[in-house]
């Protein structure tokens, strides 16, 4: 068997291109590694990943026309999601862990089925007698890559299935004057207000008020408190916002709005949400 790598350097590289959104977002949120990150994560990634389990061998298609049909199929596999999360199919809202969350598994999950079909044709599994002799056919560095992939889909699961990911979590969720994820404001400029409709979960079993910290690029504008909300109530606003006076670099053209859910101003936030506008 060739000691080439069985899972390849283009399915690690997938990986680290979702690790570094998830890092950068979570910690850093540097618009530029954001912004590449996220055209690579959303345009390119699930489309190759499917395109690698359609086509295993390199002589099925060439690898420009590979590149090429990413970009589509990305989309279309990342609009299939945004449409799930969004018609409430699932008990999840439309959120960026929500979001994260089916990016991951969808990488996770067709890294090993591709890197299992590869091992499938490098290896005739009948002549081996047992998984011993097996194993030692694989290289040192691919059973390190096997261990810490598996590790990775366990952790992953168990993340999802964990209580600080379950409904007990209160939630924060942003949607259009119609109700509609697709139809919030994207254009925030001196002469035009944006408007759209603020929601808050109260999925705690006390009853509780939160605030509401909305914040575009790195400052905060606005703060808003709720009502206390019994357990399992929500609450919707109706939310107005001016564009702040200040002096924003020219070549700067979107900016994060972000909103983070706390039961206290000091606190850490227990969700967040945003969605990109052109000032």
């Amino acid at each position: 068997m060739s000691k080439n790598s069985l899972l390849g350097h283009d399915l690690l590289l997938c990986g680290l291109v979702y690790a570094t959104s998830v890092i950068n977002y979570y910690n850093f949120s540097i618009q530029f590694i954001q912004a590449l990150s996220g055209v690579l994560l959303y345009c390119f990634v699930p489309g190759y990943l499917l395109l690698c389990l359609v086509f295993l061998s390199k002589k099925d298609i060439s690898f420009s026309l590979r590149i090429l049909l990413s970009f589509p199929l990305s989309i279309a596999i990342v609009g299939i999601i945004g449409f799930v999360l969004g018609s409430q199919l699932l008990p999840w809202k439309m959120s960026s862990e929500s979001f994260f969350t089916f990016i991951g598994i969808f990488i996770l999950f067709f890294s090993l089925g591709i890197y299992s079909l590869r091992l499938w044709h490098k290896i005739d599994f009948f002549n081996y007698q047992d998984g011993i002799n097996l194993l030692r056919e694989i290289p040192f560095s691919q059973r390190i890559t096997i261990g810490i992939t598996s590790i990775v889909v366990i952790a992953m699961t168990m993340f999802i299935l964990s209580p600080s990911s379950d409904p007990l979590s209160s939630q924060i969720h942003v949607v259009g004057l119609d109700g509609k994820v697709d139809s919030l404001p994207s254009e925030f400029t001196d002469n035009n207000k944006i408007e759209f409709l603020l929601g808050v979960s109260n999925n705690t079993a006390k009853n509780q008020d939160f605030i509401v910290e909305i914040i575009l690029g790195d400052t905060v504008i606005q703060s808003i408190e709720s009502p206390i909300l019994k357990s399992e109530h929500e609450w919707i606003h109706k939310v107005i916002l001016d564009k702040p006076v200040d002096n924003y670099p020219e070549m700067i053209r979107w900016q994060k709005l972000e909103f983070l859910l706390k039961e206290e101003i000091q606190n850490d936030a227990i969700s967040s949400i945003y969605f990109w506008v052109r000032i």
